[in-house]
């Protein structure tokens, strides 16, 4: 049962799956050599509090993170691509800065994160992926910027009752 993962500096790849479904892994260290982080690599970490990602990390797969116990996540500005469901199921998740080398926001990225209160986008964010923030009970209030040409499907469906979107559509 492995509770705790330090990644030795030179990594530059963390493989499909890695430490799915590693239900007692509450704490990850990753080297700054990492790059990539595959798809669905820490799912169902459900004990995963945090995880500092390296500030030259480029890209984190579909489902990276789904269904962990993170309560927060600072992504650096070095990571152009981001999967779909990253976030999703992240039930404890509160707040998310999305920073400002992502134009779109995945699909199903926040699926499901009941205790999100804050989200912050940017002023250069294209894009709102279907369902990104669908099922988030907790999220009252967004403000979309000027900069969003679409939002998909769903995509804050199932939001508090008293949600208000600003924006100047």
């Amino acid at each position: 049962r492995t509770e705790e993962a330090i990644l030795t500096e030179g990594i530059g790849y963390i493989r499909k799956g890695a430490f799915a479904d590693c239900d007692c892994l509450h704490q990850v260290v990753l080297p700054i050599s990492l790059k990539e982080i595959g798809d669905s690599a820490f799912e169902n970490c459900s004990s995963l509090k945090s995880v500092s990602l390296p500030m030259m990390l480029e890209k984190i797969g579909d489902n990276t993170f789904k269904q962990t116990g993170l309560k927060t996540l600072k992504i650096p500005k070095s990571v152009y691509w981001i999967g779909d469901g990253v976030l999703s199921g992240c039930r404890k998740l509160e707040q998310i800065i999305i920073p400002e080398n992502i134009d779109t926001v995945p699909r199903r990225m926040f699926e499901e994160c009941t205790a999100l209160k804050k989200v912050v986008l940017h002023e250069n964010l294209n894009a709102i992926g279907d369902r990104a923030f669908f099922g988030c009970s907790s999220l009252d209030f967004i403000i979309i910027p000027d900069s969003v040409k679409c939002i998909g499907q769903d995509a804050f469906s199932n939001t508090d009752k008293q949600f208000i979107i600003q924006c100047s559509f």
